[in-house]
């Protein structure tokens, strides 16, 4: 009876028409899962003849061995290649120009102008994906998901996590390992609430009869099949092997006895192999040690002749070991089979095979992979051989492999070439940075940095490691690395770079620190008759730009324009294919000078440009930062919808693998302030402390959570802690010789809580570093603010033609300033002055303007704030059918969750007036709490709409 390849799974056959009679739609992953030989492939390719069959769906198919996971990219050709190169269908050249060049080295369809980035590779995949699904539902299968390649599960698994509404599922096998399934680059997709998942468990005792007499040609007593089947555990290849060694003993063992055969899959595939043929045995451990095994390759090995190889091939096809495909690959018919061929065999003869594999090899990769796996301890050839597959597997973006690599040429160094060791594991603790690996490259580095020698290869380590560990724990720890660093730096372009990175960190290392080191850095690089790098002195020169503005000493714009011009349009990399620090750091300092100088649709312009080169080459580190700045000056310019977009987008980057709880932060900080501008006070407040928790109390990123807690304080109408919270980060400022708050913003928020609190003699302090400010960096933002602090000041000592002739000079400044939200805010301040001064007609006018900019914005809570000064000269701005106007803002602000102080601050009543507006307004509405309130107040809004 022939038998069934699929004989006895009907419910596994089932559960696979249920997923597939899903598609498209919300089913997005099936792993069929089990031992190694319990039959997944068997249903996995039921499954594929099903999907290609119905002919509405784009199937694409990858087969992984073990072999294969030395190599870069072979499963991602294998899924992509049928698309990629249909001239008729969908094409490449789709795909933004650094993603197409990615994907084509990934795929060795060519070799990029620039190394290829993995994440651009995986954005690439992404785009493919995307692009495809559009014309109809696209389906990834993939068998032994376990045996991917590292750079193909990394792009792979970068595309998955990104996904979306597009319509891609995936079918693939993983074999279990003591209970649990492993293919990492799928967890993404089996949280989805569409993944399902098909353990398939051991076979029938009928099952196992007919796969034994269809495969052995031996019929088995029931008595024997049922040893067969205890002995295997149900396992359809464990099964079948033990019947066919069973089958070649002179008699049964009896009842009682054992079976005199190993019940390990893995040994009785080696007792198989070594009872064949020598030349037969010698095809299958070369075609087991090739990582994509072939009739071609096999000859070219040159290990036997050519028709020797074509007899062995048809022997171990008879045999049931191999299938060889129409295009000449050779396949194991079971993984397990290639792993017995190499155990099969004594360690020193398989780096014989390696090692004349090598000599044939076709490309730097596939020798480099066999060299190390030739030579057992050290070797200088091997080590370059190593270095030149590394190189090339970074070129193609398979980042990850290259750092393995890497690691391997570094162990393979001899003991004497101390400098390439240090080189080598330099290079490798990098590019396992870059590939997200982020605690493995700390590991490396901190575990190598005793044996290295003094000088600029440790130096550099160092410098690896200090960006590695400011990624989590903040400049102190940056800088303590770098100084160490500097000890025994001698190049000239590596001490700038090293005092470039403590220059970065002035909120720790304080202002005059860092100017004195960028000084030092332009120095250094001018010292020299070598070019130093261009990047390397644009950095300096803006970075010393930068900090002499933020200290308040003068705005250096032909420095920076010199800068500028000697920018490439795009950041460099280095010639492995490194993300160039310097370099990336420099182009957003250009932006960053923008944004300090208020010329904000200058600086959105590059951001906007940044941003899209971030996400087109999948640049996961920088990207949260990129598009969490983004959002600020969005939200400065008042395009709060951009703004929030923005900030989604800085949440779901930080949300991604690689990703380090500084991105995290900041994401945090810009997802707070848009929420605390638009009135959503709470959820902000959580946003930033929630933020708060992942970086030192000292790091730049705590003084943006601070500020916007200051901000949500003086929102609230609570003065006095928004003085206290703002007052502390203007104090740690001051204190690190930062005059400008560049990048924060919190002065004027800080002038008006500190007036409002009583604290004149703090405002005053804060008006006077404004004023000579003024005179050293004049911008719209400090003389702004300057004249909205003397008004302020001013009406609090009782001079109110003082205070509105400041009010209308800040409202000049105002004008010139691109931001909506102070200019809104400086008529507010203008027209309580000007109700104080009993000019009702003048005050109505600027509050009216200040609402207009208020709700056009959406800014709720200060529009509340702006009717509240509107109702205290009678002016209805917000009522109903049963309340007064004092008593609908004052309910509105108690329904907030607001204190009977806050709301009188926000009000200009005392908390005693409050309290007596309430209680009638409670008795008109027959109601009790804030919370009756609360819901009484919605349902109005409700009725409105």
């Amino acid at each position: 009876m022939s038998a069934d390849p699929i004989l006895g799974r009907t419910d596994e056959l089932a559960a696979i028409d249920g997923f597939l009679a899903g598609l498209p739609g919300d089913r997005r992953l099936l792993v069929i899962s089990g031992d190694a030989g319990i039959g997944k492939t068997s249903l996995w390719k039921a499954a594929l003849a099903r999907a290609d069959a119905r002919g509405d769906l784009t199937v694409l198919v990858a087969r992984a061995s073990e072999a294969e996971r030395g190599l870069a990219h072979v499963t991602l050709t294998d899924l992509l290649g049928p698309i990629v190169d249909d001239e008729n269908g969908w094409t490449a050249d789709e795909l933004p120009g650094p993603q197409r060049e990615a994907l084509d080295a990934a795929m060795l369809r060519g070799r990029p102008s620039v190394p290829a980035d993995p994440r651009t590779v995986g954005t690439a995949v992404l785009s493919v994906l995307r692009s495809v699904a559009q014309v109809q539902p696209v389906v990834l299968f993939i068998d032994d998901a376990q045996w991917v390649d590292d750079a193909s599960a990394a792009a792979l698994g970068f595309a998955l996590r990104r996904l979306g509404e597009a319509m891609v599922a995936v079918v693939a096998t993983i074999r279990m390992v003591e209970g649990e399934s492993t293919a990492p680059f799928l967890d993404s997709l089996r949280r989805d609430p569409g993944a399902s998942e098909l353990r398939v468990g051991p076979a029938s005792l009928g099952v196992l009869h007919h796969l034994i007499v269809d495969r052995v040609g031996t019929t088995l007593t029931r008595p024997q099949l049922a040893r067969v089947e205890a002995a295997s555990g149900g396992n359809p290849l464990l099964a079948i092997e033990l019947a066919r060694g069973l089958a070649q003993l002179d008699r049964w063992p009896l009842p009682g006895e054992p079976l005199p055969l190993p019940i390990d899959s893995g040994a009785l595939l080696r007792e198989r192999i070594a009872r064949l043929a020598p030349n037969v045995r010698e095809v299958l451990t070369i075609a087991a040690a090739i990582t994509t095994p072939s009739v071609d390759v096999i000859r070219a090995s040159g290990a036997l002749a050519a028709d020797v190889v074509d007899d062995a091939l048809r022997e171990a096809e008879s045999a049931g070991l191999l299938e060889t495909e129409d295009s000449g690959r050779v396949r194991f018919r079971h993984p397990l089979m290639s792993s017995a061929a190499l155990a099969s065999i004594a360690p020193a003869r398989r780096r014989a095979i390696h090692a004349r594999l090598a000599a044939s090899a076709a490309s730097v990769e596939e020798r480099g992979r066999h060299l190390a796996l030739s030579i057992e301890g050290v070797s200088t050839n091997g080590a370059l051989a190593l270095d030149a597959a590394a190189a090339s597997a970074r070129v193609r973006g398979a980042t990850a492999m290259a750092a393995e690599w890497a690691e391997r040429a570094a162990a393979m160094t001899p003991s004497t070439d101390r400098a390439d060791w240090t080189a080598r594991v330099g290079r490798a603790a990098r590019w396992f940075a870059d590939a997200g690996e982020i605690d493995r490259a700390r590991r490396l580095l901190e575990g190598s940095l005793d044996d290295m020698s003094p000088g600029d290869g440790r130096a550099a380590a160092m410098l690896t490691l200090a960006q590695i560990e400011g990624w989590n724990e903040g400049g102190a720890a940056v800088i303590r690395r770098t100084e160490r660093a500097l000890d025994e730096a001698t190049d000239p372009d590596l001490r700038a770079r090293l005092r470039l990175r403590i220059a970065v960190e002035p909120d720790t290392a304080g202002v005059v620190r860092a100017i004195a080191e960028t000084e030092r850095a332009i120095a250094e690089l001018t010292a020299t008759p070598v070019q130093s790098d261009p990047d390397l002195i644009a950095c300096a020169y803006l970075q010393r730009a930068s900090l002499r503005m933020a200290a308040g000493i003068t705005i250096d714009r032909e420095a920076v324009e010199s800068a500028v011009a000697m920018l490439d349009e795009e950041p460099r990399r280095s010639p492995d294919g490194d993300e160039r620090v310097e370099s990336l750091r420099a182009h957003a300092l250009v932006w960053q000078w923008w944004v300090d100088l208020d010329d904000l649709g200058r600086a959105r312009v590059r951001q906007v440009s940044s941003l899209k080169r971030d996400v087109e080459r999948g640049m996961e580190r920088p990207t949260p930062v990129a598009a969490a700045d983004l959002a600020m000056t969005e939200l400065w310019l008042g395009d709060w919808t951009a703004a929030d977009r923005h900030a989604d987008d800085a949440l779901a980057f930080a949300a991604q693998a690689g990703s380090t709880a500084v991105n995290r932060s900041v994401a945090l900080a810009a997802r707070a302030w848009v929420d605390a501008f638009r009135g959503d006070l709470a959820i902000a407040e959580a946003s930033a402390r929630a933020g708060l928790d992942l970086v030192p109390d000292d790091d730049w990123v705590a003084a943006r959570h601070q500020t916007v807690l200051g901000f949500i304080a003086l929102s609230r109408g609570d003065a006095t802690g928004a003085a206290t919270t703002l007052g502390s980060v203007s104090d740690q400022m001051q204190a690190a010789g930062q005059r400008e708050a560049l990048g924060h913003r919190f002065v004027g928020d800080l002038l008006e809580a500190a007036v409002a609190a009583g604290d004149l003699g703090r405002a005053r302090v804060v008006v006077d570093a404004l004023q000579v400010s003024a005179r050293l960096v004049p911008r719209p933002w400090v003389l702004l603010n300057v004249a909205r602090g003397r008004a302020l000041l001013n009406a609090a000592d009782g001079d109110l033609d003082a205070a509105t002739a400041a009010a209308a000079e800040a409202l000049g400044q105002a004008a010139l300033l691109p931001m909506p939200f102070e200019r809104a805010r400086t008529e507010l301040i203008a027209g309580r002055i000007a109700r104080r001064r009993k000019s009702k007609r003048e005050a109505i006018s600027h509050l009216d303007r200040a609402r207009a900019i208020f709700e056009e914005l959406g800014a709720r809570t200060w529009i509340e704030i702006t009717d509240a000064e509107l109702a205290r000269m009678g002016r209805r701005a917000v009522s109903s059918d049963t309340l007064t106007e004092t008593e609908a803002v004052v309910a509105r602000l108690a329904a907030r969750g607001l204190t009977n102080r806050q709301v009188g601050e926000a009000a200009f009543l005392t908390p005693k007036s409050v309290e007596g507006v309430l209680a009638r307004a409670y008795g008109k509405l027959g109601i009790r709490s804030r919370a009756e309130l609360g819901a009484w107040l919605r349902s109005q809004e409700d009725k409105s709409t």
